[in-house]
């Protein structure tokens, strides 16, 4: 059985909550027993070449760092009594010491015994420290439990780094997750994610390992998603800006995106043109490893632009819109890549030309009926009203029977298939 979270008090929650906070969140586990109960003091070597000789990193991050808050997290059978036990004076609150130990020995420590002997701690490094109980993550709901902890603790704006030395094994990873959770879900700005590596020491100094980077990984990842999810390129534009805030070809994925919405995807295409000459040239060795990394699956992301001739790649982004689900756009761009392929392979005229474009679509809607059940879908989806055919009202019935029509047609009429 995990202890339950104590309730933090008022005067906690309300510490610090005027303005945004600079906040270290670390972990407290519980050492072996090979160890006499305590954590083995090591000389941490940062990578600016900096040491410091702790047996509590997560301590010498805080000093380091100099947050306005600390927040250490640890379980009701953690090692909390060997963590005050090395602060403040041997006497000072001794009968709270003894109680901490002995709630230690039956891995029952409490939240008020926490709270009680939290001076000692803000003394020590100088500044407020919060010692939080969390459950052992033994599953989804506890796992869910220390989230909640630590959003409840930062808010939007906050500025938040985290120590993932100590504690379970499965922490780090619970740890990585959190910072995910509190970037994306409490808007806060995650500043960097320390790891104490004790198990890659050489001549007896441990690296401090930056995972910050696993982070920039996981945006593009979530990046990607919401790419595939709504066919919007300017979802990459601000990783990239991380790493070329002045270069203004990055722009261009954006004014792509736009002109593409508005159903310009010959404008769209000509921005995307422009971007990935700049991107293909630039050398691989200047950008981060995650965009090394994703540099091929966004280029595949752009490569409708290199479909000739236009009504292909209009077709193209039709079978693309289907297939996320977005139906206007599909029915739009089927349609217009349809009377696009009759101007130019008939010769009509200017396919620019709405004139033009008009004619041949009036033209297409008699000889080819599917050609016109595509036109009435056009304008239900476009109007947003109930048509008053019979087949139109029938396949916008259910998302299913219209991706099994959309398809039908696309395929009789070759859009996007070529």
């Amino acid at each position: 059985m995990w202890c339950p979270i104590g309730r933090i008090s008022d005067q906690q929650k309300l510490r610090g909550r005027s303005a945004l906070k600079k906040i270290v969140i670390s972990f407290l586990g519980k050492a072996r027993k090979d160890t006499g109960g305590k954590y083995r003091s090591l000389c941490y070597r940062f990578a600016d070449g900096q040491k410091v000789t702790t047996r509590f990193f997560g301590l010498s991050l805080a000093q380091q760092l100099r947050p306005d808050l600390f927040i250490l997290l640890g379980t009701c059978g953690s090692m909390w009594d060997v963590l005050f036990d090395g602060v403040g004076d041997g006497d000072e609150m001794e009968e709270d010491r003894l109680a901490l130990m002995e709630e230690v020995e039956v891995n029952s420590v409490s939240q008020g015994c926490l709270d009680r002997l939290a001076p000692l701690l803000e003394r020590q490094l100088g500044m407020a420290c919060r010692s939080l109980i969390i459950p052992f993550g033994r599953d989804v709901g506890e796992q869910m439990e220390i989230l909640a902890t630590m959003a409840e603790e930062v808010a939007a704006g906050d500025t938040v780094s985290m120590d993932l030395t100590h504690g379970f094994r499965h922490l780090p990873m619970l740890g990585f997750l959190s910072a995910m959770f509190l970037k994306e879900v409490k808007r806060a700005r995650v500043e960097g994610l320390y790891y104490g590596a004790a198990d890659m020491q050489e001549d007896g100094e441990a690296p401090v390992v930056a995972l910050d980077g696993l982070l920039n990984l996981a945006d593009w990842i979530g990046a990607l998603g919401r790419y595939d999810q709504g066919g919007d390129y300017g979802v990459f534009a601000p990783l990239l800006r991380r790493e070329r805030e002045a270069v203004s070809q990055i722009d261009l994925l954006e004014e792509a995106a736009f002109f593409e919405r508005v159903g310009n995807s010959s404008l769209a295409r000509k921005k995307l043109d422009t971007f990935h000459e700049y991107f293909s040239q630039e050398p691989s060795g200047g950008y981060s490893p995650a965009v090394r990394l994703f540099r091929k699956p966004l280029e595949a992301r752009l490569s409708w632009r290199r479909r000739e001739p236009q009504w292909a790649r209009e077709g193209m982004l039709a079978r693309q819109y289907l297939q996320r689900g977005d139906f206007l756009r599909a029915v739009i761009f089927g349609y217009e890549s349809h009377v696009t392929r009759r101007i130019m392979e008939e010769k009509l005229g200017d396919a620019g030309n709405y004139e033009v474009r008009k004619g041949a679509g009036d033209d297409l809607r008699t000889r080819f009926p599917m050609f016109e059940e595509l036109a009435k879908l056009r304008n239900a989806l476009a109007h947003g009203i109930r048509p008053s055919q019979q087949e139109v009202d029938v396949a916008l019935a259910s998302r299913s029977v219209l991706e099994r029509k959309l398809n039908k047609i696309f395929k009789e009429l070759g859009i996007g298939g070529e």
